[in-house]
Formats: structure tokens, C-alpha cells, sequence
């Protein structure tokens, strides 16, 4: 069975419905799916009704923001109870923190350009771009023609990642775990210092993460080996995704990040002790 363990979906930063999503990855011949939404776990509600209708095996997951030292890195959850109040609680945390760092872009903005707050305070997005009220304001307001325009006024404007106090990567894998669930790092080639690249994931370890997502879209076979090789010394989780958020973000750099980019057998991974 073919697996996917990272999509996304409108209720972040994805263009697709859940149960468009279920469609997609019954399209593409994708028997196991994990939802990792953006700090919210909303969409399960929606997939579970549509995953026995395409005959899609369901793991529940979220992608939450946290910090690891100094760096700002993504843990994605597995296997957790959904309704777990205490990591409820952090992902609600977690989500109006991240709303407010993209917010402080646009009021950072309105120092250079005609920007009304009260008009941007008040904008209704669609919900195929819901996680992104700044970027729809931008395009509406023709500031930004495309995207990608956004996201170097996004690096100028933002405030520190540090400064909105984002839970430390230690808390959010206790949340996970309180939760009967299993914290695995997103995409760690992208987030970590690769001169020190296994240091750096032996502290993540230390830190409460109890796997990686070796294959991942800009990971080449080199760094999923890299990956595997050492989830596998440790007997740690082995996951793989795409990343898929529909429309919204298909490529980056000639990297495409769509559902069934990334081709992994069940038996490939290690999800051992995850029901779904």
C-alpha cells in the first residue's frame, strides 16, 4: 500500500476540501493519508466520512510550529486522540501565534504602502486560502501580482520568529505523546544546519521526537538514506510525504510538492505502534 502522510488541506494553507483531497489520493492510488494541517486538526471530521467511501485508510495528524533553539521548525503529530484537550489547547496556542506573526507583515507594510488596517482587519478571505489572510489582502489589493511576490516582503516586514513565543519543541513532543500520540520531524534537510546535520537531529531526538520524515520532496536519495540510516540505528519512526496544499504552493524551485510526488510503500516506512 502506497502512502502519503503530509497533506494539506483548506482548513490551513491547502487549496483542496478534505474530501477533495480523499479524491485525489484515491485518484493517484494512495491507500494511507495523514492530514497535518497547520496547528488544527478541523478536517477530520470531513475525512473521516470520506475516507471509507474511496476505501482510504486514515492516520490522524497535525503539523505544529515550534522552536528548536533558536530555529523555528515544523513537528508533525501521529496517531494522537483528537480530541485530547491539552494538545487541543497548544494547536489553538500555536495558531494564534503564527495569525499574528503573518498579521504584524501587513501593519509593518502600512509604513510604505497605502495600506488601511481597519479595511485589512476587517477582509474576509475564501476558504481556499483561509491560513493566508495577508496574501489574499495583497493580491486583492494589487499590491502583489502572484504568490510568490509575497514571500520576500514577507522575510523584509515579519517580526523575528523568536519574538511571538512559539512552545519549545521539548513541550510540543509531550503533548503529542500525552496524547497517545508520536512526534515525527517535517522535512528536517529544509530546517536543520546541514554542516551538522546529525548532531542536529540527535538533538531533536534528545528533545522528545521519536522519528523523521525521511522522504520527502527535496530530499534527494542521498539525504532520505541519510535519514533512514539513522531513524533505523535508533529505531525510530520512518514517515514520507509531499506536502501537498493543492494550488496554493505546487513547486518551489523546480521541486513539486503534490500528492504522489513522493512514492512509498507502507513497507518502506516504519509506523510501528500507529493505528489506522
Amino acid at each position: 500500500m502506497f502512502a502519503d502522510l503530509h497533506l494539506h488541506t483548506t482548513f490551513s494553507d491547502g487549496t483542496l476540501s478534505p474530501g477533495e483531497m480523499v479524491k485525489k489520493a484515491a485518484s493517484r492510488g494512495i491507500g494511507l493519508i495523514s492530514v497535518c494541517d497547520h496547528n488544527t486538526v478541523e478536517a477530520y471530521p470531513e475525512l473521516a466520512s470520506a475516507c471509507p467511501e474511496k476505501g482510504a485508510r486514515l492516520l490522524a495528524g497535525v503539523e505544529i510550529d515550534c522552536m528548536m533553539g533558536s530555529r523555528h521548525i515544523h513537528l508533525l503529530g501521529y496517531g494522537f486522540d483528537l480530541n485530547d484537550p491539552a494538545l487541543l489547547a497548544l494547536l489553538d496556542e500555536c495558531r494564534q501565534k503564527r495569525q499574528y506573526h503573518n498579521d504584524t507583515v501587513i501593519v509593518n507594510m502600512a509604513r510604505d504602502y497605502p495600506i488601511d488596517l481597519d479595511e485589512y482587519a476587517a477582509h474576509v478571505t475564501p476558504p481556499e486560502i483561509a491560513a493566508y489572510k495577508n496574501v489574499d489582502f495583497l493580491l486583492r489589493k494589487g499590491i502583489i501580482n502572484a504568490v510568490a511576490e509575497y514571500f520576500p516582503l514577507h522575510k523584509k516586514y515579519r517580526l523575528e520568529i523568536e519574538a511571538i513565543g512559539l512552545p519549545r519543541l521539548e513541550r510540543a513532543c509531550s503533548a503529542i505523546k500525552s496524547a497517545g500520540g508520536a512526534p515525527v520531524l517535517a522535512h528536517p534537510w529544509r530546517v536543520l544546519d546541514r554542516e551538522n546535520f546529525a548532531n542536529e537531529l540527535q538533538a531533536a531526538v534528545d528533545s522528545g521526537v521519536a522519528g523523521l520524515e525521511c522522504y520527502y520532496p527535496d530530499h534527494d536519495e542521498k539525504t532520505a538514506k541519510l535519514c533512514v540510516d539513522f531513524c533505523k540505528e535508533r529505531d525510530l519512526l520512518i514517515t514520507a510525504g509531499s506536502d501537498d496544499h493543492g494550488d496554493f504552493i505546487k513547486e518551489v524551485d523546480g521541486i513539486v510538492y503534490q500528492l504522489g510526488g513522493i512514492i512509498a510503500e507502507t513497507r518502506s516506512l516504519n509506523l510501528r505502534g500507529l493505528a489506522y
